[in-house]
């Protein structure tokens, strides 16, 4: 038994990881340079920080925080999001009015109980307007509820534009408990561990994959790969742009899938600081000034040096559209300095460009209006007997998170074996690590 996996991120990896523990042939192709994929950990100060993924997001009954204490990775939690925040809105707002932008955002805030009383809209943003009115939420303590929920939850938790993003997959999705875990030297730990000892070929981009035959045939520039299956785990946006070519076709279930859905666009604009300027009892900051840099998040505790990172999704903010990533830094140093006043110049600083990036094509997947999470499941299904598709945007429960990616690997291991992988090189594989998955 020989498997091809195409693409080196954490789907990718747990997948490879699991076949040659069970002793298959793996070889896994990677276009870009690197391990990861949308996960990118790199040095910063005497530190790292994570580019993409960062957090294991409620790890309470988690497989990944599992595999994390298996691989022996350590973690710190940064607490629920909404915790341990300041709230700027042309002024510092005083601790009723941010307790209340928590417990609506993050407490009150039901997605399918608005679902369920608009009857007929699918509008994220239609069910944040009834949640508002039905908690009789006005004045300035329900633009801040309207902040979080539109332009923290939807256009950054989500990546996407609000008035795109469909209430019912909101609905659907599963929000764990436990807060945030925050992986020890970034995922580059993780992902070490479950890379170690396979053959990866990095710098090799596939260009087709035929499926049709006795054997599957992978393509890239200058090389061809044979194999009994074949795992694709490119992000959803190399999908959409079509840069690999399938022979067969994807099916025509599996191309209205990659049609419907949308790559969600996440960037950050990282500052290490020659010292702290903000509370240390502070780890979340909202500025809900303006949709442009209206989430930051201290990780100095995690890098070791004052630090930190702001979220934005440039294509909700039209004056970030238009510049280049790196001439993002000047406008989110202004943001700072509006709330903060005097603010020194970082002694580092690293800006993101997922959405130029033509590996990724974006951050990670959502649903938007006219898609459902159904089209997620058909992703989900293998497009031949030799051919299966893996990712985040194949897991509706939890779509755009690394224990999403996690476990479509574990899932896509069991297709290729024909069975239940037991072990991974961290150690056993407990069968509830699949039940999410299934």
């Amino acid at each position: 038994m020989r498997v091809i996996v195409v693409g080196a991120g954490v789907a990718g990896l747990t997948i490879a990881d699991a076949v040659r523990c069970a002793g298959a042939e793996v070889v896994v192709l990677e276009a870009r340079d690197r391990l990861g994929g949308r996960t990118w950990t790199v040095p910063l100060g005497s530190g790292a920080i994570d580019l993409g993924g960062a957090w294991v997001h409620g790890p309470v009954g988690n497989p990944l925080a599992e595999a994390l204490v298996a691989a022996k990775v350590g973690a710190r939690n940064d607490s629920a999001f909404y915790s341990r925040m300041a709230v700027w809105a042309d002024g510092w707002a005083d601790a009723p009015e941010a307790t209340a932008l928590a417990a609506a955002a993050m407490a009150d805030w039901d997605p399918s109980e608005a679902l369920a009383a608009l009857s007929g809209s699918d509008s994220f943003v239609d069910g944040v307007e009834w949640f508002l009115a039905d908690r009789e939420l006005g004045g300035r303590v329900g633009e801040l509820v309207r902040f979080a929920l539109l332009w923290v939850q939807g256009a950054i938790d989500t990546a996407a534009p609000p008035d795109r993003i469909s209430l019912a997959a909101a609905a659907l999705y599963e929000e764990g408990a436990g807060g945030n875990l925050v992986p020890a030297g970034g995922y580059r730990s993780l992902v070490e561990r479950l890379s170690a000892g396979l053959d990866v070929r990095l710098g090799t981009a596939v260009t087709g994959v035929e499926h049709g035959g006795d054997k599957v045939v992978v393509r890239t520039g200058g090389e061809t790969f044979e194999g009994d299956r074949a795992v694709v785990t490119v992000p959803l946006g190399v999908l959409r742009a079509g840069a690999l070519a399938f022979d067969p076709p994807l099916s025509a279930g599996h191309a209205a899938a990659v049609e419907h859905l949308a790559m969600g666009t996440l960037e950050k604009v990282v500052f290490r600081f020659p010292e702290r300027f903000w509370p240390a009892s502070v780890w979340q900051i909202a500025h809900a000034g303006g949709k442009a840099f209206p989430w930051w998040h201290d990780f100095s505790r995690h890098v070791g040096s004052p630090t930190l990172v702001g979220c934005y999704n440039p294509t909700v903010a039209p004056d970030l559209a238009e510049l280049p990533a790196a001439q993002r830094v000047g406008p989110a140093l202004q943001v700072l300095r509006t709330m903060f006043g005097s603010v020194p110049d970082p002694d580092e600083t690293i800006v993101t460009d997922w959405a130029g990036d033509p590996w990724a094509f974006g951050s990670y997947s959502y649903v938007p209006i006219g898609a459902t999470v159904h089209d997620m499941c058909r992703l989900a299904e293998p497009v031949s007997d030799r051919l299966l598709l893996a990712g985040e945007a194949t897991v509706p429960e939890c779509y755009g998170t690394v224990h999403a990616a996690f476990g479509s690997g574990l899932r896509a291991a069991a297709w290729a074996l024909g069975k239940r992988p037991e072990r991974l090189s961290l150690g056993p594989v407990p069968p509830h690590w699949l039940a999410g998955a299934a």
